[in-house]
């Protein structure tokens, strides 16, 4: 069976996207929080003189990620890979980007790549080795109907996280549009009875400051859609046409291939021959010879 992430390159795929991750959510704000001055919580903007720090970060976000997905068992890899980038960002919330705890970008940028990350895993690992779940099944009715539920499962998952990013991409777009003119400005020069108009200084740092925070956030967005397309939902493609290809080898199996002895598909093993016979350890058993004729 092909695959396209397999032995390593999995694993290696893992460690780049825990990578990504991490940058995304630690190194992203050292930039952004400085160059906006009108966040009504933090007016005249942010500073993080540890900000040097992200990167050799990310290379340990590299490497730890790397051996936990080469070396733990398949059954713990879902649930452990996700360490090193939770680990990561909360220390990097306390001792870099501490002008803000908890640092709301950090903390939802962190939460949707934990949640792709282990998703996307537990998807692969999920059918790292169909064939391994038939050893159990002895008559071929079952296993073609094990594989049938299998590959309607991930059929529905594919199309499923399929659907259901697209539905995000929209409502997140519209939410962080909102969430950005609640937290930059102040008010953009709306009238209000009885309170001070800011100046027109101030209403256009605001607009500016508006702009830089929603292409961040589209970005964000844009990057959150990108990587569940091509994890999560490649992957529960994939899963669902090795599941199918496996289901048509046993319904039809190839006229020019022999089955073997105890093969799931039920079909009886053809007589050897006696060479095949010898060959396989098999004494053949002779018939009697026949009685002389009388007479």
């Amino acid at each position: 069976m092909r695959r396209l992430l397999t032995g390593r390159s999995f694993p290696l795929a893992l460690a780049v996207a825990g990578t990504l991750a991490y940058l995304h959510a630690a190194f992203v704000p050292t930039f952004v929080d400085a160059r906006l001055r009108t966040i009504v919580t933090y007016p005249g903007g942010r500073t993080y003189p540890l900000a040097w720090l992200v990167p050799p970060a990310s290379v340990g976000v590299f490497f730890s990620t790397l051996v936990i997905a080469l070396y733990v068992p398949a059954r713990l890899r879902a649930s452990l890979v996700c360490i090193p980038l939770l680990l990561a960002s909360a220390l990097s919330n306390v001792f870099i980007l501490r002008a803000e705890l908890p640092h709301i970008g950090l903390a939802v940028t962190t939460a949707v790549w934990l949640s792709i990350l282990g998703l996307w895993t537990w998807i692969h690992d999920s059918h790292l080795d169909p064939e391994s779940d038939l050893k159990s099944v002895l008559e071929a009715d079952e296993a073609l109907e094990f594989l049938k539920e299998e590959a309607n499962f991930y059929r529905t998952l594919a199309f499923g996280l399929l659907g259901g990013s697209l539905a995000l991409v929209v409502t997140a777009a519209a939410a962080v549009h909102t969430g950005s003119k609640e937290l930059v400005g102040n008010s953009f020069g709306v009238l209000q009875a009885g309170a001070a108009q800011p100046s027109t200084a101030q209403i256009a740092n605001a607009r500016s400051d508006l702009f830089l925070y929603d292409q961040v956030n589209y970005t964000g967005v844009a990057l959150f859609w990108l990587a569940l397309l091509f994890g999560p939902v490649l992957e529960a493609f994939r899963a669902w046409r090795i599941t199918a290809d496996l289901f048509l080898q046993l319904k039809k199996p190839h006229p020019n291939s022999l089955p073997r002895a105890g093969d799931v598909t039920g079909t009886p093993s053809p007589p050897l021959s006696l060479s095949k016979g010898v060959k396989r350890g098999i004494t053949p058993q002779h018939p009697p010879p026949a009685p002389p004729p009388a007479g």
